[in-house]
């Protein structure tokens, strides 16, 4: 970039498309996460049902990574790869001691833990997700000089789809006790079909 111009341009399109893919990620990610249970049943079998907050959490942690995908390769275009690199190390000690206190035993004589196995796998990729974009949105926000308006403008975003989504589900579980029917696909179905229109 040669000019505040192009700063300022690049700061509009960061935006612009940032809105875009957030909005389209985050859509998606809801759609998963309100009918995670049909997609067990369907893709997989009853035997992962114990696994539904696992897979709940990492499907979550999918919209903070592609969103940190993407402003990593902002960071990369701006020749500023040295914030990849600080916040890799610093992700790292973060993640090493987050390791330790979700997975270590409480009786264990160095650490006390939570002992939560898988459970605290996910939670602590889900926790470095989220560190790992809202420290890069920040330097990015600071290169860019992007006002606080934008980050109000995804809380909307977001708030608005949750709001939909539930609104969706809770129009298809009156609509299948109407007909005093249950089933998961059923409600999958009338739930994302209100969701998408």
């Amino acid at each position: 970039l040669e000019s505040k111009n192009d700063y300022v341009s690049l700061a509009e399109k960061y935006q612009s498309f940032l809105l875009i893919f957030y909005s389209i990620t985050t859509f998606l990610v809801l759609l998963l996460l309100f009918n995670l249970q049909t997609i067990i049943d369907i893709l997989l079998n009853k035997h992962y049902n114990s696994a539904y907050n696992i897979i709940f959490i990492m499907i979550l942690s999918t919209l903070f990574r592609c969103i940190g995908q993407f402003q990593s390769m902002l960071l990369i275009c701006l020749n500023k790869t040295s914030i990849l690199r600080n916040v890799g190390f610093f992700n790292l000690i973060i993640g090493l001691l987050l390791t330790t206190f979700l997975l270590s035993h409480s009786e264990s004589s160095f650490f006390i833990g939570l002992s939560l196995g898988a459970k605290g796998l996910a939670l602590k990729y889900l926790a470095m997700e989220i560190l790992l974009v809202t420290i890069i949105f920040y330097k990015i926000t600071k290169i860019l000089d992007i006002k606080s308006g934008f980050l109000i403008r995804i809380v909307i975003i977001m708030i608005t789809l949750l709001i939909l989504i539930i609104l969706a589900s809770f129009v298809a579980n009156k609509a299948l006790s109407l007909f005093n029917y249950e089933s998961n696909l059923g409600y999958s179905i009338i739930s994302s079909v209100i969701f998408f229109s």
